[in-house]
C-alpha cells in the first residue's frame, strides 16, 4: 500500500535550508529583465520572487493560444501557468502584480473604450435596420453584427461568465487576483459540479463543453486560462487538503520566500526608464503574439540541443520518482513539473525574443537551461508548501483545540492562539469557522463537540 512521504524523508530537506539559497533564479532572463526586477527590488522593495512570477504570468497570457510547442510527436502544449504567491500581509504581493500588469490593463482600457463606441454604433445601426425591415427594404442577412468585448484579464466571475468571456476571447485569459482565495474560495458555489476538475481540464489545455438550460450547449475548442494570485500561509492549508487528490495543487507553481522581512524605506527612487523599458518589452511581446484562429496556431519546436537537455532532465526526474515509489506527494509534483518545464521554456524564449523585438521561432538551449532552473525552484517551493500544510498548520490547530475549554468565546480562542504564538487572528477565525469539532452557539460563543 502506498503512503504519503514522511516529512523526514530526503525529498523535504532542501526546503528547510537557508532561504537565501532558494530565491527564484532571475539569471535565466536577459539582462534587461534582470535589471528591471532588481530595480523594483532596490527602489520599491518588491520581492524578487513576486516581480518575477508576475512577469512569467504576464508573458504566459500574452502568448495565449497564438503559439504551441510540439514537445513530442502528437504532444503539443501552450504556456498555461497557474501561479500563487504565498506570504503574510505587508510583503508587497499585490504591488508587483499591478506594476508588471500595468500596460496590459491600459490595453484593456482601450478595449473597453473601443467596445463602447462600437456598441453605440451597433445600437444606432440596429434601430435603422428595424425600421428598414418593417418597410421590407433589407433582408435578415443584413442584420448588424453585435460587437464583441475584448478581454485579457478576469477577477471575479462565475463558471457561466468564464465560459462566455473565453468564448469571445479564444486567444486566452488570465485570472488576476491579488487575493487568490477569491478564486478557489468560490469553488462549487454556483453548481454542484466539480469546479476543481474544470480547472484541471483548463490547465491541460483541452476543450471545454457543457450544457445549460438558459444558454444551451457551450463549447470552447481549446482552453487557455492562466492564473496569478496571492495568498497568506494560514489560508493555504485548507486549499492543499481539499485539492490534493484531484491533482489541482500539483498543477500550481508556488512561490513562498520565507526569508522576507518587513523592509525599510528605499533610499532610491524608481527611474522612469525602468517602467518604459518594461513597456517596450511588453509591447514587443504583444505585437509578436498574433492570434489567427484556432486552426492557425503557430507551432514551434525544440532545437536539437534543447531537446536533448530537456529529455535528460525528464529522465533524471523519472529515476528520482522510481527510486522512491511510496512518495505519492513527490510523484504528483514531479508529474506536473515535467509538463511545466516545457511551458516555462516557452515563456523564457518569448521574453528573450521580446527583448530583441523579434518573433519566436524555436526553443533554444538557453531557454531550456533557464526553464530547468525555474522548474527546480518551483519543485522546492511545492515541497515547502506541502511541508508547511502537512506539518505546522495541522499540528497547531490540534494543539490549539486541546487548550480550549468545553465552552469558550472568540476572545478566549484568540488569547490561547496568542499564547501558543500562532501567527494571526485570521487563522483562528478560519479554524472557528471550519473545524467540524466546534459548534457556534451564538455570536462570539462556541462549544466543543468532542
Amino acid at each position: 500500500m502506498k503512503t504519503i512521504a514522511n516529512l523526514n524523508d530526503s525529498i523535504w530537506l532542501d526546503s528547510k535550508q537557508n532561504q537565501e539559497e532558494h530565491q527564484i533564479p532571475i539569471d535565466v532572463f536577459p539582462i534587461e529583465v534582470q535589471t528591471i526586477i532588481q530595480d523594483y527590488k532596490r527602489c520599491m522593495n518588491y520581492p524578487v520572487e513576486f516581480t518575477t512570477t508576475s512577469i512569467l504570468a504576464l508573458t504566459s497570457v500574452t502568448m495565449g493560444n497564438s503559439v504551441q510547442l510540439q514537445v513530442h510527436s502528437e504532444w503539443y502544449t501552450t504556456a498555461i501557468l497557474y501561479i500563487i504567491m504565498v506570504q503574510e500581509r505587508g510583503h508587497a504581493k499585490s504591488h508587483p502584480m499591478k506594476d508588471i500588469f500595468k500596460y496590459l490593463f491600459l490595453k484593456e482600457q482601450e478595449f473597453i473604450q473601443n467596445f463602447k463606441r462600437e456598441e453605440k454604433q451597433y445600437l444606432q445601426d440596429m434601430e435603422t435596420y428595424r425600421i428598414q425591415r418593417k418597410k421590407e427594404k433589407v433582408s435578415a442577412e443584413n442584420e448588424p453584427e453585435r460587437p464583441i468585448e475584448k478581454r485579457i484579464s478576469i477577477t471575479k466571475f462565475t463558471p457561466e461568465v468564464l465560459y462566455k468571456i473565453h468564448a469571445n476571447n479564444p486567444k486566452g485569459l488570465i485570472v488576476w487576483s491579488d487575493e487568490a482565495k477569491s478564486w478557489f474560495g468560490s469553488f462549487n458555489q454556483y453548481s454542484n459540479n466539480s469546479d476543481e476538475q474544470l480547472w484541471c481540464t483548463i490547465w491541460n489545455g483541452g476543450h471545454l463543453s457543457r450544457e445549460t438550460i438558459t444558454h444551451g450547449g457551450e463549447y470552447i475548442p481549446r482552453a487557455f486560462v492562466s492564473i496569478l494570485g496571492g495568498i497568506q500561509p494560514s489560508e493555504i492549508t485548507d486549499f492543499i487538503k481539499a485539492n490534493t487528490n484531484n491533482g489541482l495543487v500539483d498543477r500550481i507553481l508556488f512561490s513562498y520566500p520565507e526569508y522576507l522581512k518587513v523592509p525599510k524605506w528605499p533610499e532610491e527612487e524608481l527611474s522612469i526608464t525602468t517602467s518604459l523599458q518594461w513597456k517596450n518589452i511588453y509591447e514587443n511581446m504583444y505585437r509578436n503574439s498574433v492570434y489567427s484562429g484556432i486552426d492557425n496556431i503557430e507551432t514551434i519546436k525544440y532545437s536539437a540541443e534543447a531537446k536533448k537537455l530537456v529529455v535528460e532532465w525528464n529522465n533524471k526526474k523519472v529515476d528520482e520518482v522510481n527510486s522512491e515509489p511510496n512518495n505519492i506527494i513527490y510523484q504528483g509534483i514531479i508529474t506536473k513539473a515535467k509538463i511545466s518545464v516545457h511551458r516555462l521554456a516557452m515563456v523564457i524564449e518569448k521574453i528573450m525574443c521580446s527583448c530583441d523585438n523579434k518573433p519566436m521561432k524555436n526553443i533554444s538551449e538557453t531557454a531550456v537551461k533557464g526553464a530547468i532552473k525555474l522548474t527546480e525552484y518551483f519543485i522546492d517551493e511545492a515541497l515547502k508548501i506541502r511541508r508547511i500544510s502537512s506539518d505546522t498548520s495541522i499540528q497547531e490547530i490540534d494543539i490549539w483545540f486541546s487548550f480550549l475549554g468545553a465552552e469558550f468565546t472568540t476572545a478566549e480562542a484568540v488569547a490561547i492562539a496568542k499564547k501558543l504564538k500562532i501567527k494571526s487572528k485570521q487563522t483562528v477565525f478560519n479554524w472557528l469557522d471550519k473545524d467540524k469539532r466546534i459548534l457556534k452557539v451564538e455570536h462570539g460563543k462556541y462549544k466543543k463537540l468532542i
